[in-house]
């Protein structure tokens, strides 16, 4: 009963989360001014704050930045190898560690799209019949219960580690030359889970290293070999790969002494961090997920928008609703203050990596299109605190020049056809045109209306308008959370029908649910 009961509220927050317009809509990266306040910040950036940060670090790191599809910067900062003084460019390869995982998911959700694997709720005991994890510590064997799902949502209850032999070097400590038959056997053979699966997440690099395996072993195909040719390969990112042996410009790994690092894979543990990288090609890979707003036939190929936007979507939202866990990705619920007093909250996606001399941070800023990539090759260089750094900078800019598109729209020319009174058992709302303004209003209240876009079907036009409400007032009964300006950020939409081009009622997704005002 406490399951369900945490089940049910989850589901309503995570509702909450995704329906209450938090922000000014996004705008075309035509539209992009790089001229006003955004583009200066990401200058400073680039000529300022960044090579200032590589001047007082030894060592070097590489940026991407960039808006839905449009690549804003990548470039380098520091040294790849202090010993020749070689530079990092956009083109240096480093070792983006567990950022592999979210190429492990993308995998595991195109395989099922393509319909060679039923569902991603198979049970791994369907895929190899000798899977077995026993029920030591526990009164149930759940050998039947874990799925690819759960192992990609971090739900499965396995441990971190994954199960290799374990050495005394710190050169081998990351090896994991097993076969996927032996970490099978090694699983059958006293492992334990730390948690039962679904119970709560685990970060789990066993979980998705077995991911990998295990769709290899369905498909009969190499793991590296798949992630190639359905998502390297369609993207154009020809500078990615799993043996950094291979890479044409390799960063050189300091550990946190200065010493440099030897190259060794991890094998059987691939799909869980073995990949590197280019800041140029990250930008590709990232653009994945910051344009989800229109469809792309390249990076649909890859993964549908819908599917996309599912895997950053939060499974599981920590208790202190400091953040939640994702498909690979995982989130935090963030708050910038701003200079009156304000902040804007938001939500990013992100995903970290790290090997002994290499540590990298991505993250897609939800709902405004921005996406950063950090990769740093040292132990003493944190890529966490570069990203925030370019966070920080960039988006009140960005929010601030999406706010600023928004409320310049010119007057539409639907707004004679929308203006009058709609009513409702709730009372009646008033659209009214005063100048080059439209205006909602009920009895007293008076709020200025915002053009947000519109969409047609066979036989409508849907209009929707946004208008913010001061906190102790409402309007059509407005329920979302405070948004800026001290008020609350209202959507309405106006349904017109197309034949006879009069409205017929309005209704506020973000006020009453399922309440339509209609037109007197």
């Amino acid at each position: 009963k406490k399951q369900i009961q945490v089940l049910l509220f989850l589901i309503v927050l995570v509702n909450v989360i995704q329906t209450c317009p938090d922000h000014p809509p996004v705008i075309p990266t035509s539209q992009l001014d790089m001229s006003g306040n955004f583009g200066e910040a990401l200058k400073l950036l680039i000529e300022g704050t960044l090579p200032e940060y590589a001047a007082n670090h030894s060592f070097g790191f590489s940026v991407t930045i960039g808006y839905r599809d449009r690549p804003l910067y990548e470039g380098g900062f520091g040294f790849a190898d202090l010993q020749s003084n070689v530079k990092v460019t956009k083109d240096t390869n480093f070792r983006i560690g567990s950022v592999t995982k979210l190429f492990t998911a993308i995998l595991m959700m195109q395989l099922v799209d393509m319909g060679y694997i039923e569902t991603e709720d198979l049970p791994l005991v369907d895929i190899d019949t000798k899977f077995n994890i026993g029920s030591i510590g526990f009164d149930q064997d759940y050998s039947k219960d874990v799925t690819l799902k759960q192992l990609a949502t971090y739900l499965s209850g396995f441990p971190r580690n994954c199960p290799c032999h374990q050495f005394v070097s710190l050169e081998d400590s990351l090896s994991c030359n097993i076969t996927n038959a032996e970490a099978i056997q090694r699983i059958a053979s006293g492992f334990q889970l730390s948690l039962p699966p679904n119970e709560r997440p685990i970060y789990s690099n066993f979980g998705f290293a077995l991911l990998g395996r295990m769709l290899e072993e369905k498909m009969n195909q190499k793991y590296e070999d798949m992630v190639t040719e359905y998502i390297l390969q369609p993207l154009g990112m020809f500078d990615t790969g799993f043996d950094y042996s291979n890479a044409k410009n390799p960063a050189t790994g300091y550990l946190s002494s200065s010493e440099t690092v030897q190259w060794l894979p991890i094998a059987w543990a691939a799909p869980c961090g073995q990949m590197f990288s280019t800041a140029r090609d990250m930008s590709k890979f990232l653009s994945l997920f910051s344009e989800v707003y229109t469809a792309r036939q390249h990076f649909d190929q890859v993964l549908s928008s819908t599917r996309r936007r599912e895997m950053m979507q939060p499974v599981y939202i920590n208790r202190d609703l400091s953040g939640g866990w994702g498909t690979g990705w995982r989130q935090k619920f963030l708050s910038i203050p701003l200079p009156n007093g304000d902040s804007i909250d938001y939500m990013t996606n992100f995903k970290s990596g790290g090997v002994p001399g290499f540590n990298c941070y991505t993250n897609v800023v939800n709902d405004m299109g921005l996406n950063i990539g950090t990769f740093c090759n040292s132990e003493k260089l944190s890529c966490g605190n570069i990203l925030n750094i370019i966070e920080q900078a960039l988006v009140p800019e960005l929010y601030g020049m999406l706010k600023n598109a928004a409320e310049v729209k010119s007057l539409p020319t639907f707004s004679k056809i929308v203006a009058g009174n709609y009513h409702s058992k709730y009372g009646s709302v008033l659209i009214t045109i005063r100048g080059n303004d439209l205006l909602i209003s009920q009895g007293s209240l008076v709020e200025t209306l915002k053009y947000i876009g519109s969409k047609n079907d066979t036989n409508y036009n849907i209009v929707a308008l946004y208008h913010i409400v001061p906190e102790q007032d409402k309007i059509a009964g407005i329920s979302c959370k405070q948004f800026h300006d001290g008020g609350f950020y209202n959507t309405i939409e106006i349904v017109i029908d197309k034949n006879t081009m009069e409205a017929l009622y309005l209704s506020s997704p973000s006020g009453y649910w399922g309440i339509n005002f209609i037109k007197n």
